[in-house]
């Protein structure tokens, strides 16, 4: 009886067992509805309060952008006002250049200056300004004022009155010039409001009578003028009232244009005058929803005006932010909780079955350490072996592990080191600090397969030694989060030790290649391209660096001349065929005169020095142009020879005049001997200057006469040679330029006698001008080029020492011109350079000052203007960019960086600032503007 006896006990302890489970489950399910319940509730409380979250913030960035739009309205006035107290007077040419780019988000900008009568005269004084006034904008001036209606009509008698005498506008017209500003009503109002203040002040809400419907309602800012301060009717009080600035901008620009899809489709808005209680709204834009207690609401406060700006949601922010529906969460949940229970069911009737595979794969475990630990001990004998210093760092918890070999290479004992990971931060260089930490994270992200980094670590000693650290990360959480990461630090002390000494020696070699300024050397490899070309061959012939590198060598060689000047034919195959040929097979040197050409295609006569350039194996490698510029001396040599023809024929006309000039003890002068070209030199007759020279003395322009006085006197107390280039003014002639040049001797008498030649030299002139204006001026754009920016920041940094006035930089690049080069081709991204040196060019002043800084990089140098204005000039110009597209290429963009100077700037470091603010635009995403604060954070 035992078997059936323990068969029973079984088979009751099974049935409890199940018993159990169906209880345990079914409490699992009911706890699983009960969660889901509660949670579906909190669900729907959460959907409410983010619908309300997200009005409200949508709300606020409507209200900021009003008030950002209201102070761009403020700086547009004041860009206006500066123009007024920097130029003085104003032209309505210049007043009208300067406000048509503000007309985008103006309707009318307009000025107003103050007209003060007396009751006496007050007749004669308003039609002497009417006639000044017509005479000035060019058009019939009549002077009146509005009455409450808007109708106009004569002046009223008053002591002052504030007509207008320029207005530029976008659509409306009905500010008509000479309307009196001060007429009764709100434009009134806010003149005397911005007058108390001295801010600029806006009016109560108008109506303007002419324009598009859609901009019939706006307000109009204005801002009072009074002189600069520097000027002296401000010593001892308060600066005189000029005239006032009016800008007008509809209800539409300020409250809807230019806002993004989600505002106007979310919100509704109304404008309410809290003055007149009752009346309906001034303002209205879109249907607010009726089922939703959402709202927000604005005070717009002046001294005689008070409004109300609310913000409802729309049906279509109810749409498209719904609530959430209770059954799409209890529906998923009670499924969830009912599937937990019938987990929970499976899985403790599998629980048997589940102990005896736990048993299993521990021992499985227990037989894997093993085989790992055994494989450490040979990863670490093959380490120790190579002589590598091994870290491992266990992040979670901050443990940094180092091998014997890693406190070897650094001179330490094996306990002399822990194993935290400031052990290895205190001994790092600060210099590769930053470089290191920005690599570790990119690892640490999943940005690279793995570390690697090249740094210095300090000795025991105290020395640095140069260690090659790689790594990898072998372990991460389950959210991907790194856990462990292993890697290794190898000595690379004499690889760099070499690398520097590399370093060094191409640096003094660039140096003297680049401090030949007069000489231009060019290396030439074997295919015929140029390898190197110094800056005096940049100065000679005219090239950029950057564009003529790696291109090939004929378009620097005239073949024909140089051919011509060795005494050879020219051979086919170019010009890398030309020096194999004035070379030869033998002959590795070879000098002559001749030609190269320059930029412009016209030549330049040289000394032209060739070597080859010989391979180890023998073999040329390349050529090596070594070339002397001997224009001079070529021109020194002609006008030698010029002059020995114009002295075998002294009774003949000739271009010039051939003197004797004669400086006596006490001062009188003459000209004993003057040639007849003496005529067309200074246009006097040569008898007339035989007993005395005053009339040649009187023709000396009054600039240059102190000065080539003193150098006569100079060369009469030295007796050395008197060589002068100066100007004259001539009765029919005008202004011209003569090169006088001669040789002093001392009489008996004690007086001086010398003997010489005049020439007119006013074309020579003229071709260097015209050659100082190529070197200064890029060749692509027209505008200034970078060598001519760095001697004119020069010079507005010394202005500013003396006078303190602000001195800012503007720094722009294309952004992906590379593109553009690639896509379309470098034709037309030459058409894009000179297209936004046209836009850019017609917004800026005339004292502004914009230059190529090289390739698609240009900079700006805005005297006179602060930090903040150099600013909105910045935006503005981004937006005159990116707003119009450019033929073919459609929209390109531009990155902005501004710098402007400090106490104890130098050009280098406002430079350097302004390319700091540049890199934070391009790495805050391109296409914006950065200033010198944000490109510190960056």
């Amino acid at each position: 009886m035992p078997a059936p006896r323990n068969a029973a006990s079984r088979a009751t302890a099974s049935l409890c067992s199940r018993r159990g489970q169906w209880l345990l489950c079914s409490l699992l399910t009911l706890a699983g509805f009960a969660l889901t319940a509660l949670l579906t509730r909190q669900l729907w409380h959460d959907s409410q309060a983010f619908h309300r979250q997200h009005f409200e913030q949508l709300a606020e960035e409507r209200f900021s952008r009003l008030d950002e739009r209201l102070r761009e309205r403020q700086r547009d006035l004041d860009s206006v006002r500066h123009l007024f107290e920097s130029s003085g007077e104003v032209s309505p040419a210049e007043f009208e250049q300067f406000t048509r780019p503000l007309l985008s988000d103006n309707l009318a900008l307009s000025w107003a200056p103050l007209l003060q009568t007396d009751m006496a005269t007050r007749r004669e004084q308003l039609q002497a300004f009417s006639n000044r006034a017509e005479i000035l904008v060019g058009s019939r001036f009549q002077l009146r004022e509005a009455d409450p209606a808007g109708n106009l009509q004569p002046l009223q008698a008053r002591d002052q009155y504030f007509p207008l005498l320029f207005s530029v506008s976008r659509s409306i017209t009905d500010l008509p010039l000479g309307l009196d500003m001060a007429s009764p009503g709100p434009r009134r109002d806010a003149l005397e409001a911005a007058l108390r203040s001295q801010q600029i002040s806006a009016s109560a809400v108008l109506r303007f009578t002419s324009g598009a419907e859609q901009d019939r309602l706006g307000l109009l800012f204005v801002a009072p003028l009074r002189a600069p301060a520097s000027t002296q009717h401000t010593r001892g009080g308060e600066a005189p009232l000029l005239g006032a600035l009016f800008s007008a901008v509809s209800l539409r620009q300020l409250l809807e244009e230019g806002l993004a899809a989600e505002f106007q489709s979310s919100l509704a808005l109304e404008l309410h005058d809290l003055e007149d209680a009752g009346s309906p709204p001034l303002y209205r834009v879109g249907t607010p929803a009726t089922d939703s207690p959402l709202h927000a609401s604005r005070d717009l406060r002046s001294g005689t005006w008070h409004y109300r700006l609310t913000l409802r949601p729309t049906a279509g922010f109810l749409l498209q932010n719904p609530s959430l529906a209770a059954w799409t969460v209890a529906l998923p949940g009670a499924s969830l909780s009912l599937l937990l229970g019938i987990l929970l069911f499976v899985l403790l009737s599998q629980r048997q079955r589940a102990l005896a595979l736990v048993a299993r794969r521990t021992a499985e475990l227990q037989r894997s350490r093993e085989a790992l630990r055994i494989s450490e001990e040979r990863w670490t004998l093959a380490l120790d072996g190579a002589g590598d210093g091994v870290w491992d760092w266990d992040l979670l918890a901050d443990r940094l592990y180092f091998s014997p070999a890693w406190k070897a290479l650094l001179g330490h004992a094996e306990d002399e080191i822990g194993d935290s990971p400031e052990e290895w931060r205190s001994r790092l260089h600060p210099d590769d600090a930053e470089r290191c930490q920005h690599a570790l994270l990119e690892h640490l992200a999943g940005r690279t397969p793995r570390y690697r980094c090249e740094k210095r670590l300090r000795c025991k000693d105290g020395s640095w030694l140069w260690l090659l650290a790689r790594g990898k990360v072998v372990e991460r959480l389950a959210d991907g989060q790194p856990k462990r990461i292993i890697g290794t630090h190898v000595d690379i002390s004499v690889r760099k030790a070499l690398e520097l000494e590399l370093r060094q020696s191409n640096g003094r070699l660039q140096g003297l290649l680049e401090a030949a300024t007069q000489v231009a050397i060019i290396a030439v490899g074997a295919d015929g391209r140029i390898r190197t070309f110094n800056a005096g061959a940049q100065r000679l012939l005219g090239y950029e660096r950057e564009d003529i590198q790696q291109q090939p060598l004929d378009p620097l060689l005239d073949c024909p001349r140089l051919a011509a000047s060795a005494g050879i034919d020219v051979p086919a195959g170019g010009a890398l065929a030309l020096l194999e040929a004035l070379l030869g097979n033998r002959r590795q040197h070879r000098e002559l005169e001749t030609f190269l050409l320059r930029r412009n295609r016209e030549p330049l006569p040289v000394t032209l020095m060739l070597s080859a350039i010989i391979e180890p194996d023998g073999q040329r490698g390349g050529y090596l142009l070594l070339a002397l510029d001997i224009g001079e001396r070529l021109r020194a040599r002609q006008a030698l020879e010029e002059r020995s023809q114009l002295l075998e024929k002294l009774g003949a006309q000739v271009p010039g005049s051939i003197y004797q000039y004669r400086l006596f003890s006490d001062g009188r002068s003459c000209f004993p001997y003057a040639s007849a070209g003496i005529r067309e030199v200074y246009e006097v007759e040569p008898e007339q200057v035989r007993s005395d020279a005053t009339a040649v003395l009187e023709r000396i322009h009054p600039q240059d006469r102190e000065r080539i006085i003193s150098s006569i006197q100079q060369s009469a107390h030295e007796l050395t040679r008197w060589q002068e280039d100066y100007r004259v003014l001539l009765p029919q002639r005008g202004l011209r330029w003569l090169r006088g040049d001669s040789m002093p001797e001392r009489l008996a008498d004690g007086s001086v006698l010398w003997h010489g030649f005049i020439a007119d030299i006013s074309s020579l002139k003229q071709v260097e001008h015209e050659l100082r204006m190529l070197t200064i001026t890029d060749p692509l754009t027209g505008i200034y080029n970078r060598r001519y920016f760095l001697d004119h920041l020069g010079r507005e940094l010394a202005r500013h020492a003396r006078t303190r006035r602000g001195v800012s930089l503007i720094m722009l690049d294309i952004d992906h011109f590379k593109r553009v080069n690639d896509t379309w081709g470098h034709d037309v991204g030459d058409q894009v350079l000179q297209e936004l040196c046209r836009r850019i060019g017609a917004r800026l002043r005339r004292l502004d000052m914009f230059c190529r800084f090289g390739g698609e990089e240009f900079i700006i140098i805005c005297p006179e203007t602060e930090h903040s204005q150099a600013l909105y000039l910045a935006e503005v110009l981004r937006h005159l960019v990116q707003d119009t597209p450019f033929a073919r290429v459609g929209q390109v963009t531009a990155s902005f960086g501004v710098s402007s100077v400090r106490p104890g700037d130098s050009g280098e470091t406002l430079l350097q600032r302004a390319d700091q603010a540049l890199y934070a635009a391009k790495e805050h995403g391109r296409n914006r503007v950065c200033g010198e604060p944000e490109a510190i954070s960056a």
